[in-house]
């Protein structure tokens, strides 16, 4: 199936053999002459084919493993957790590669593994959306889950746009990531974004672009993340992050609100300056409860580490794998009962 239906495609420069499809690095060396499509956006499902290939180029380009031989570990994005998407995750992992066994792992309790804890509270600040979550005991609090849809692909498409107002310009899609980069090396949270420009100095930062052109960026940096605290600003209707912890926070029980004082971030959206002002604006608004905000030092591939550590669990596993005898029997409903 990888390597169906090949042809030529003719360059300025040479004959390159085209595939069906192409993923990760491959794909964007390509994205000139390609279409590229995430599987997901937000929680809605775009493409279950394009996962299928997702997972096909990952089991045998990157892991180069057979899965009908395996038991599967898999932590899905956060936006692939409601009930239907995991029962379609489960078909397809046993129905198109055949697997042993498949175990299922919440990302947000996957990040708390990570710091060896089995209780707090995870806000991921992801690609397109914000979702919070509380564990207890390894288990999830499911009345603290809540989410909103947007995320660090939104602080770049609006460091792109200010930075296009200034007259800058990113005409391609490899100019257009220069720009992601930007805001991965550059981009911050003020703490008091108003009196920012007057108060703090050295703020204007240079960035030169791969063709050697210089950028030179001053509020841009801080005053895009301010999407997070306002989303109206990008047209958004979601909940700011510092309301949506503390609507979370309020579903504990008030004997318990104590051990769930800090909260930890996580994700690729968590820049610079992120944690003091979730801090500042989660103590505004609260009552007597004092927040602590801390950031997960594995905030990028937390959620892979922490599902290494549960994969070497064997009574973590024991519990928790839905084995393939069992999927013949009850189908993808049947993951609940271990997921």
């Amino acid at each position: 199936m990888r390597d169906k239906h090949k042809f030529y495609y003719y360059s300025d420069y040479d004959f390159i053999n085209i595939r069906e499809y192409y993923v990760g690095e491959e794909a964007l060396q390509l994205r000139g002459v390609l279409k590229l499509v995430s599987p997901f956006e937000h929680e809605i499902t775009e493409d279950w084919v394009a996962f299928e290939h997702l997972l096909d180029y990952s089991f045998y380009n990157v892991l180069e493993i057979e899965p009908s031989e395996r038991i599967i570990i898999f932590c899905p994005p956060y936006n692939l957790l409601s009930r239907d998407n995991i029962e379609k995750v489960t078909e397809v992992l046993f129905e198109t590669f055949n697997i042993k066994g498949l175990c299922i792992i919440n990302p947000g309790f996957a990040s708390l593994t990570s710091m060896e804890k089995n209780t707090g509270t995870i806000v991921c600040l992801g690609d397109d959306i914000i979702h919070v979550s509380s564990f207890f005991n390894g288990k999830i609090m499911k009345d603290t889950v809540k989410s909103a849809n947007y995320g660090f692909r939104d602080l770049v498409n609006l460091t792109l746009k200010q930075l296009l107002q200034k007259g800058y310009s990113f005409t391609t899609s490899s100019e257009k990531l220069w720009v992601e980069d930007i805001c991965n090396k550059l981009s911050y949270v003020a703490l008091e974004p108003e009196g920012e420009l007057q108060y703090k100095k050295n703020i204007e930062k240079d960035y030169i672009c791969p063709d050697g052109e210089v950028i030179s960026i001053k509020k841009n940096r801080f005053e895009p993340a301010e999407l997070f605290f306002k989303p109206e600003i990008i047209g958004n209707d979601g909940t700011p992050i510092h309301k949506l912890i503390y609507e979370s926070h309020s579903k504990i029980d008030d004997d318990l609100k104590s051990t769930f004082k800090e909260v930890i971030l996580t994700g690729i959206g968590v820049i610079p300056g992120m944690d003091l002002r979730l801090k500042k604006e989660l103590n505004k608004i609260g009552d007597s409860q004092e927040f602590k905000v801390k950031i997960n030092p594995f905030s990028t591939h937390s959620e892979f580490k922490g599902a290494s550590i549960l994969g070497q669990n064997k009574e973590y596993l024991k519990k928790h794998v839905y084995p393939l005898e069992e999927f013949k029997d009850f189908g993808p409903q049947g993951i609940h009962e271990y997921y």
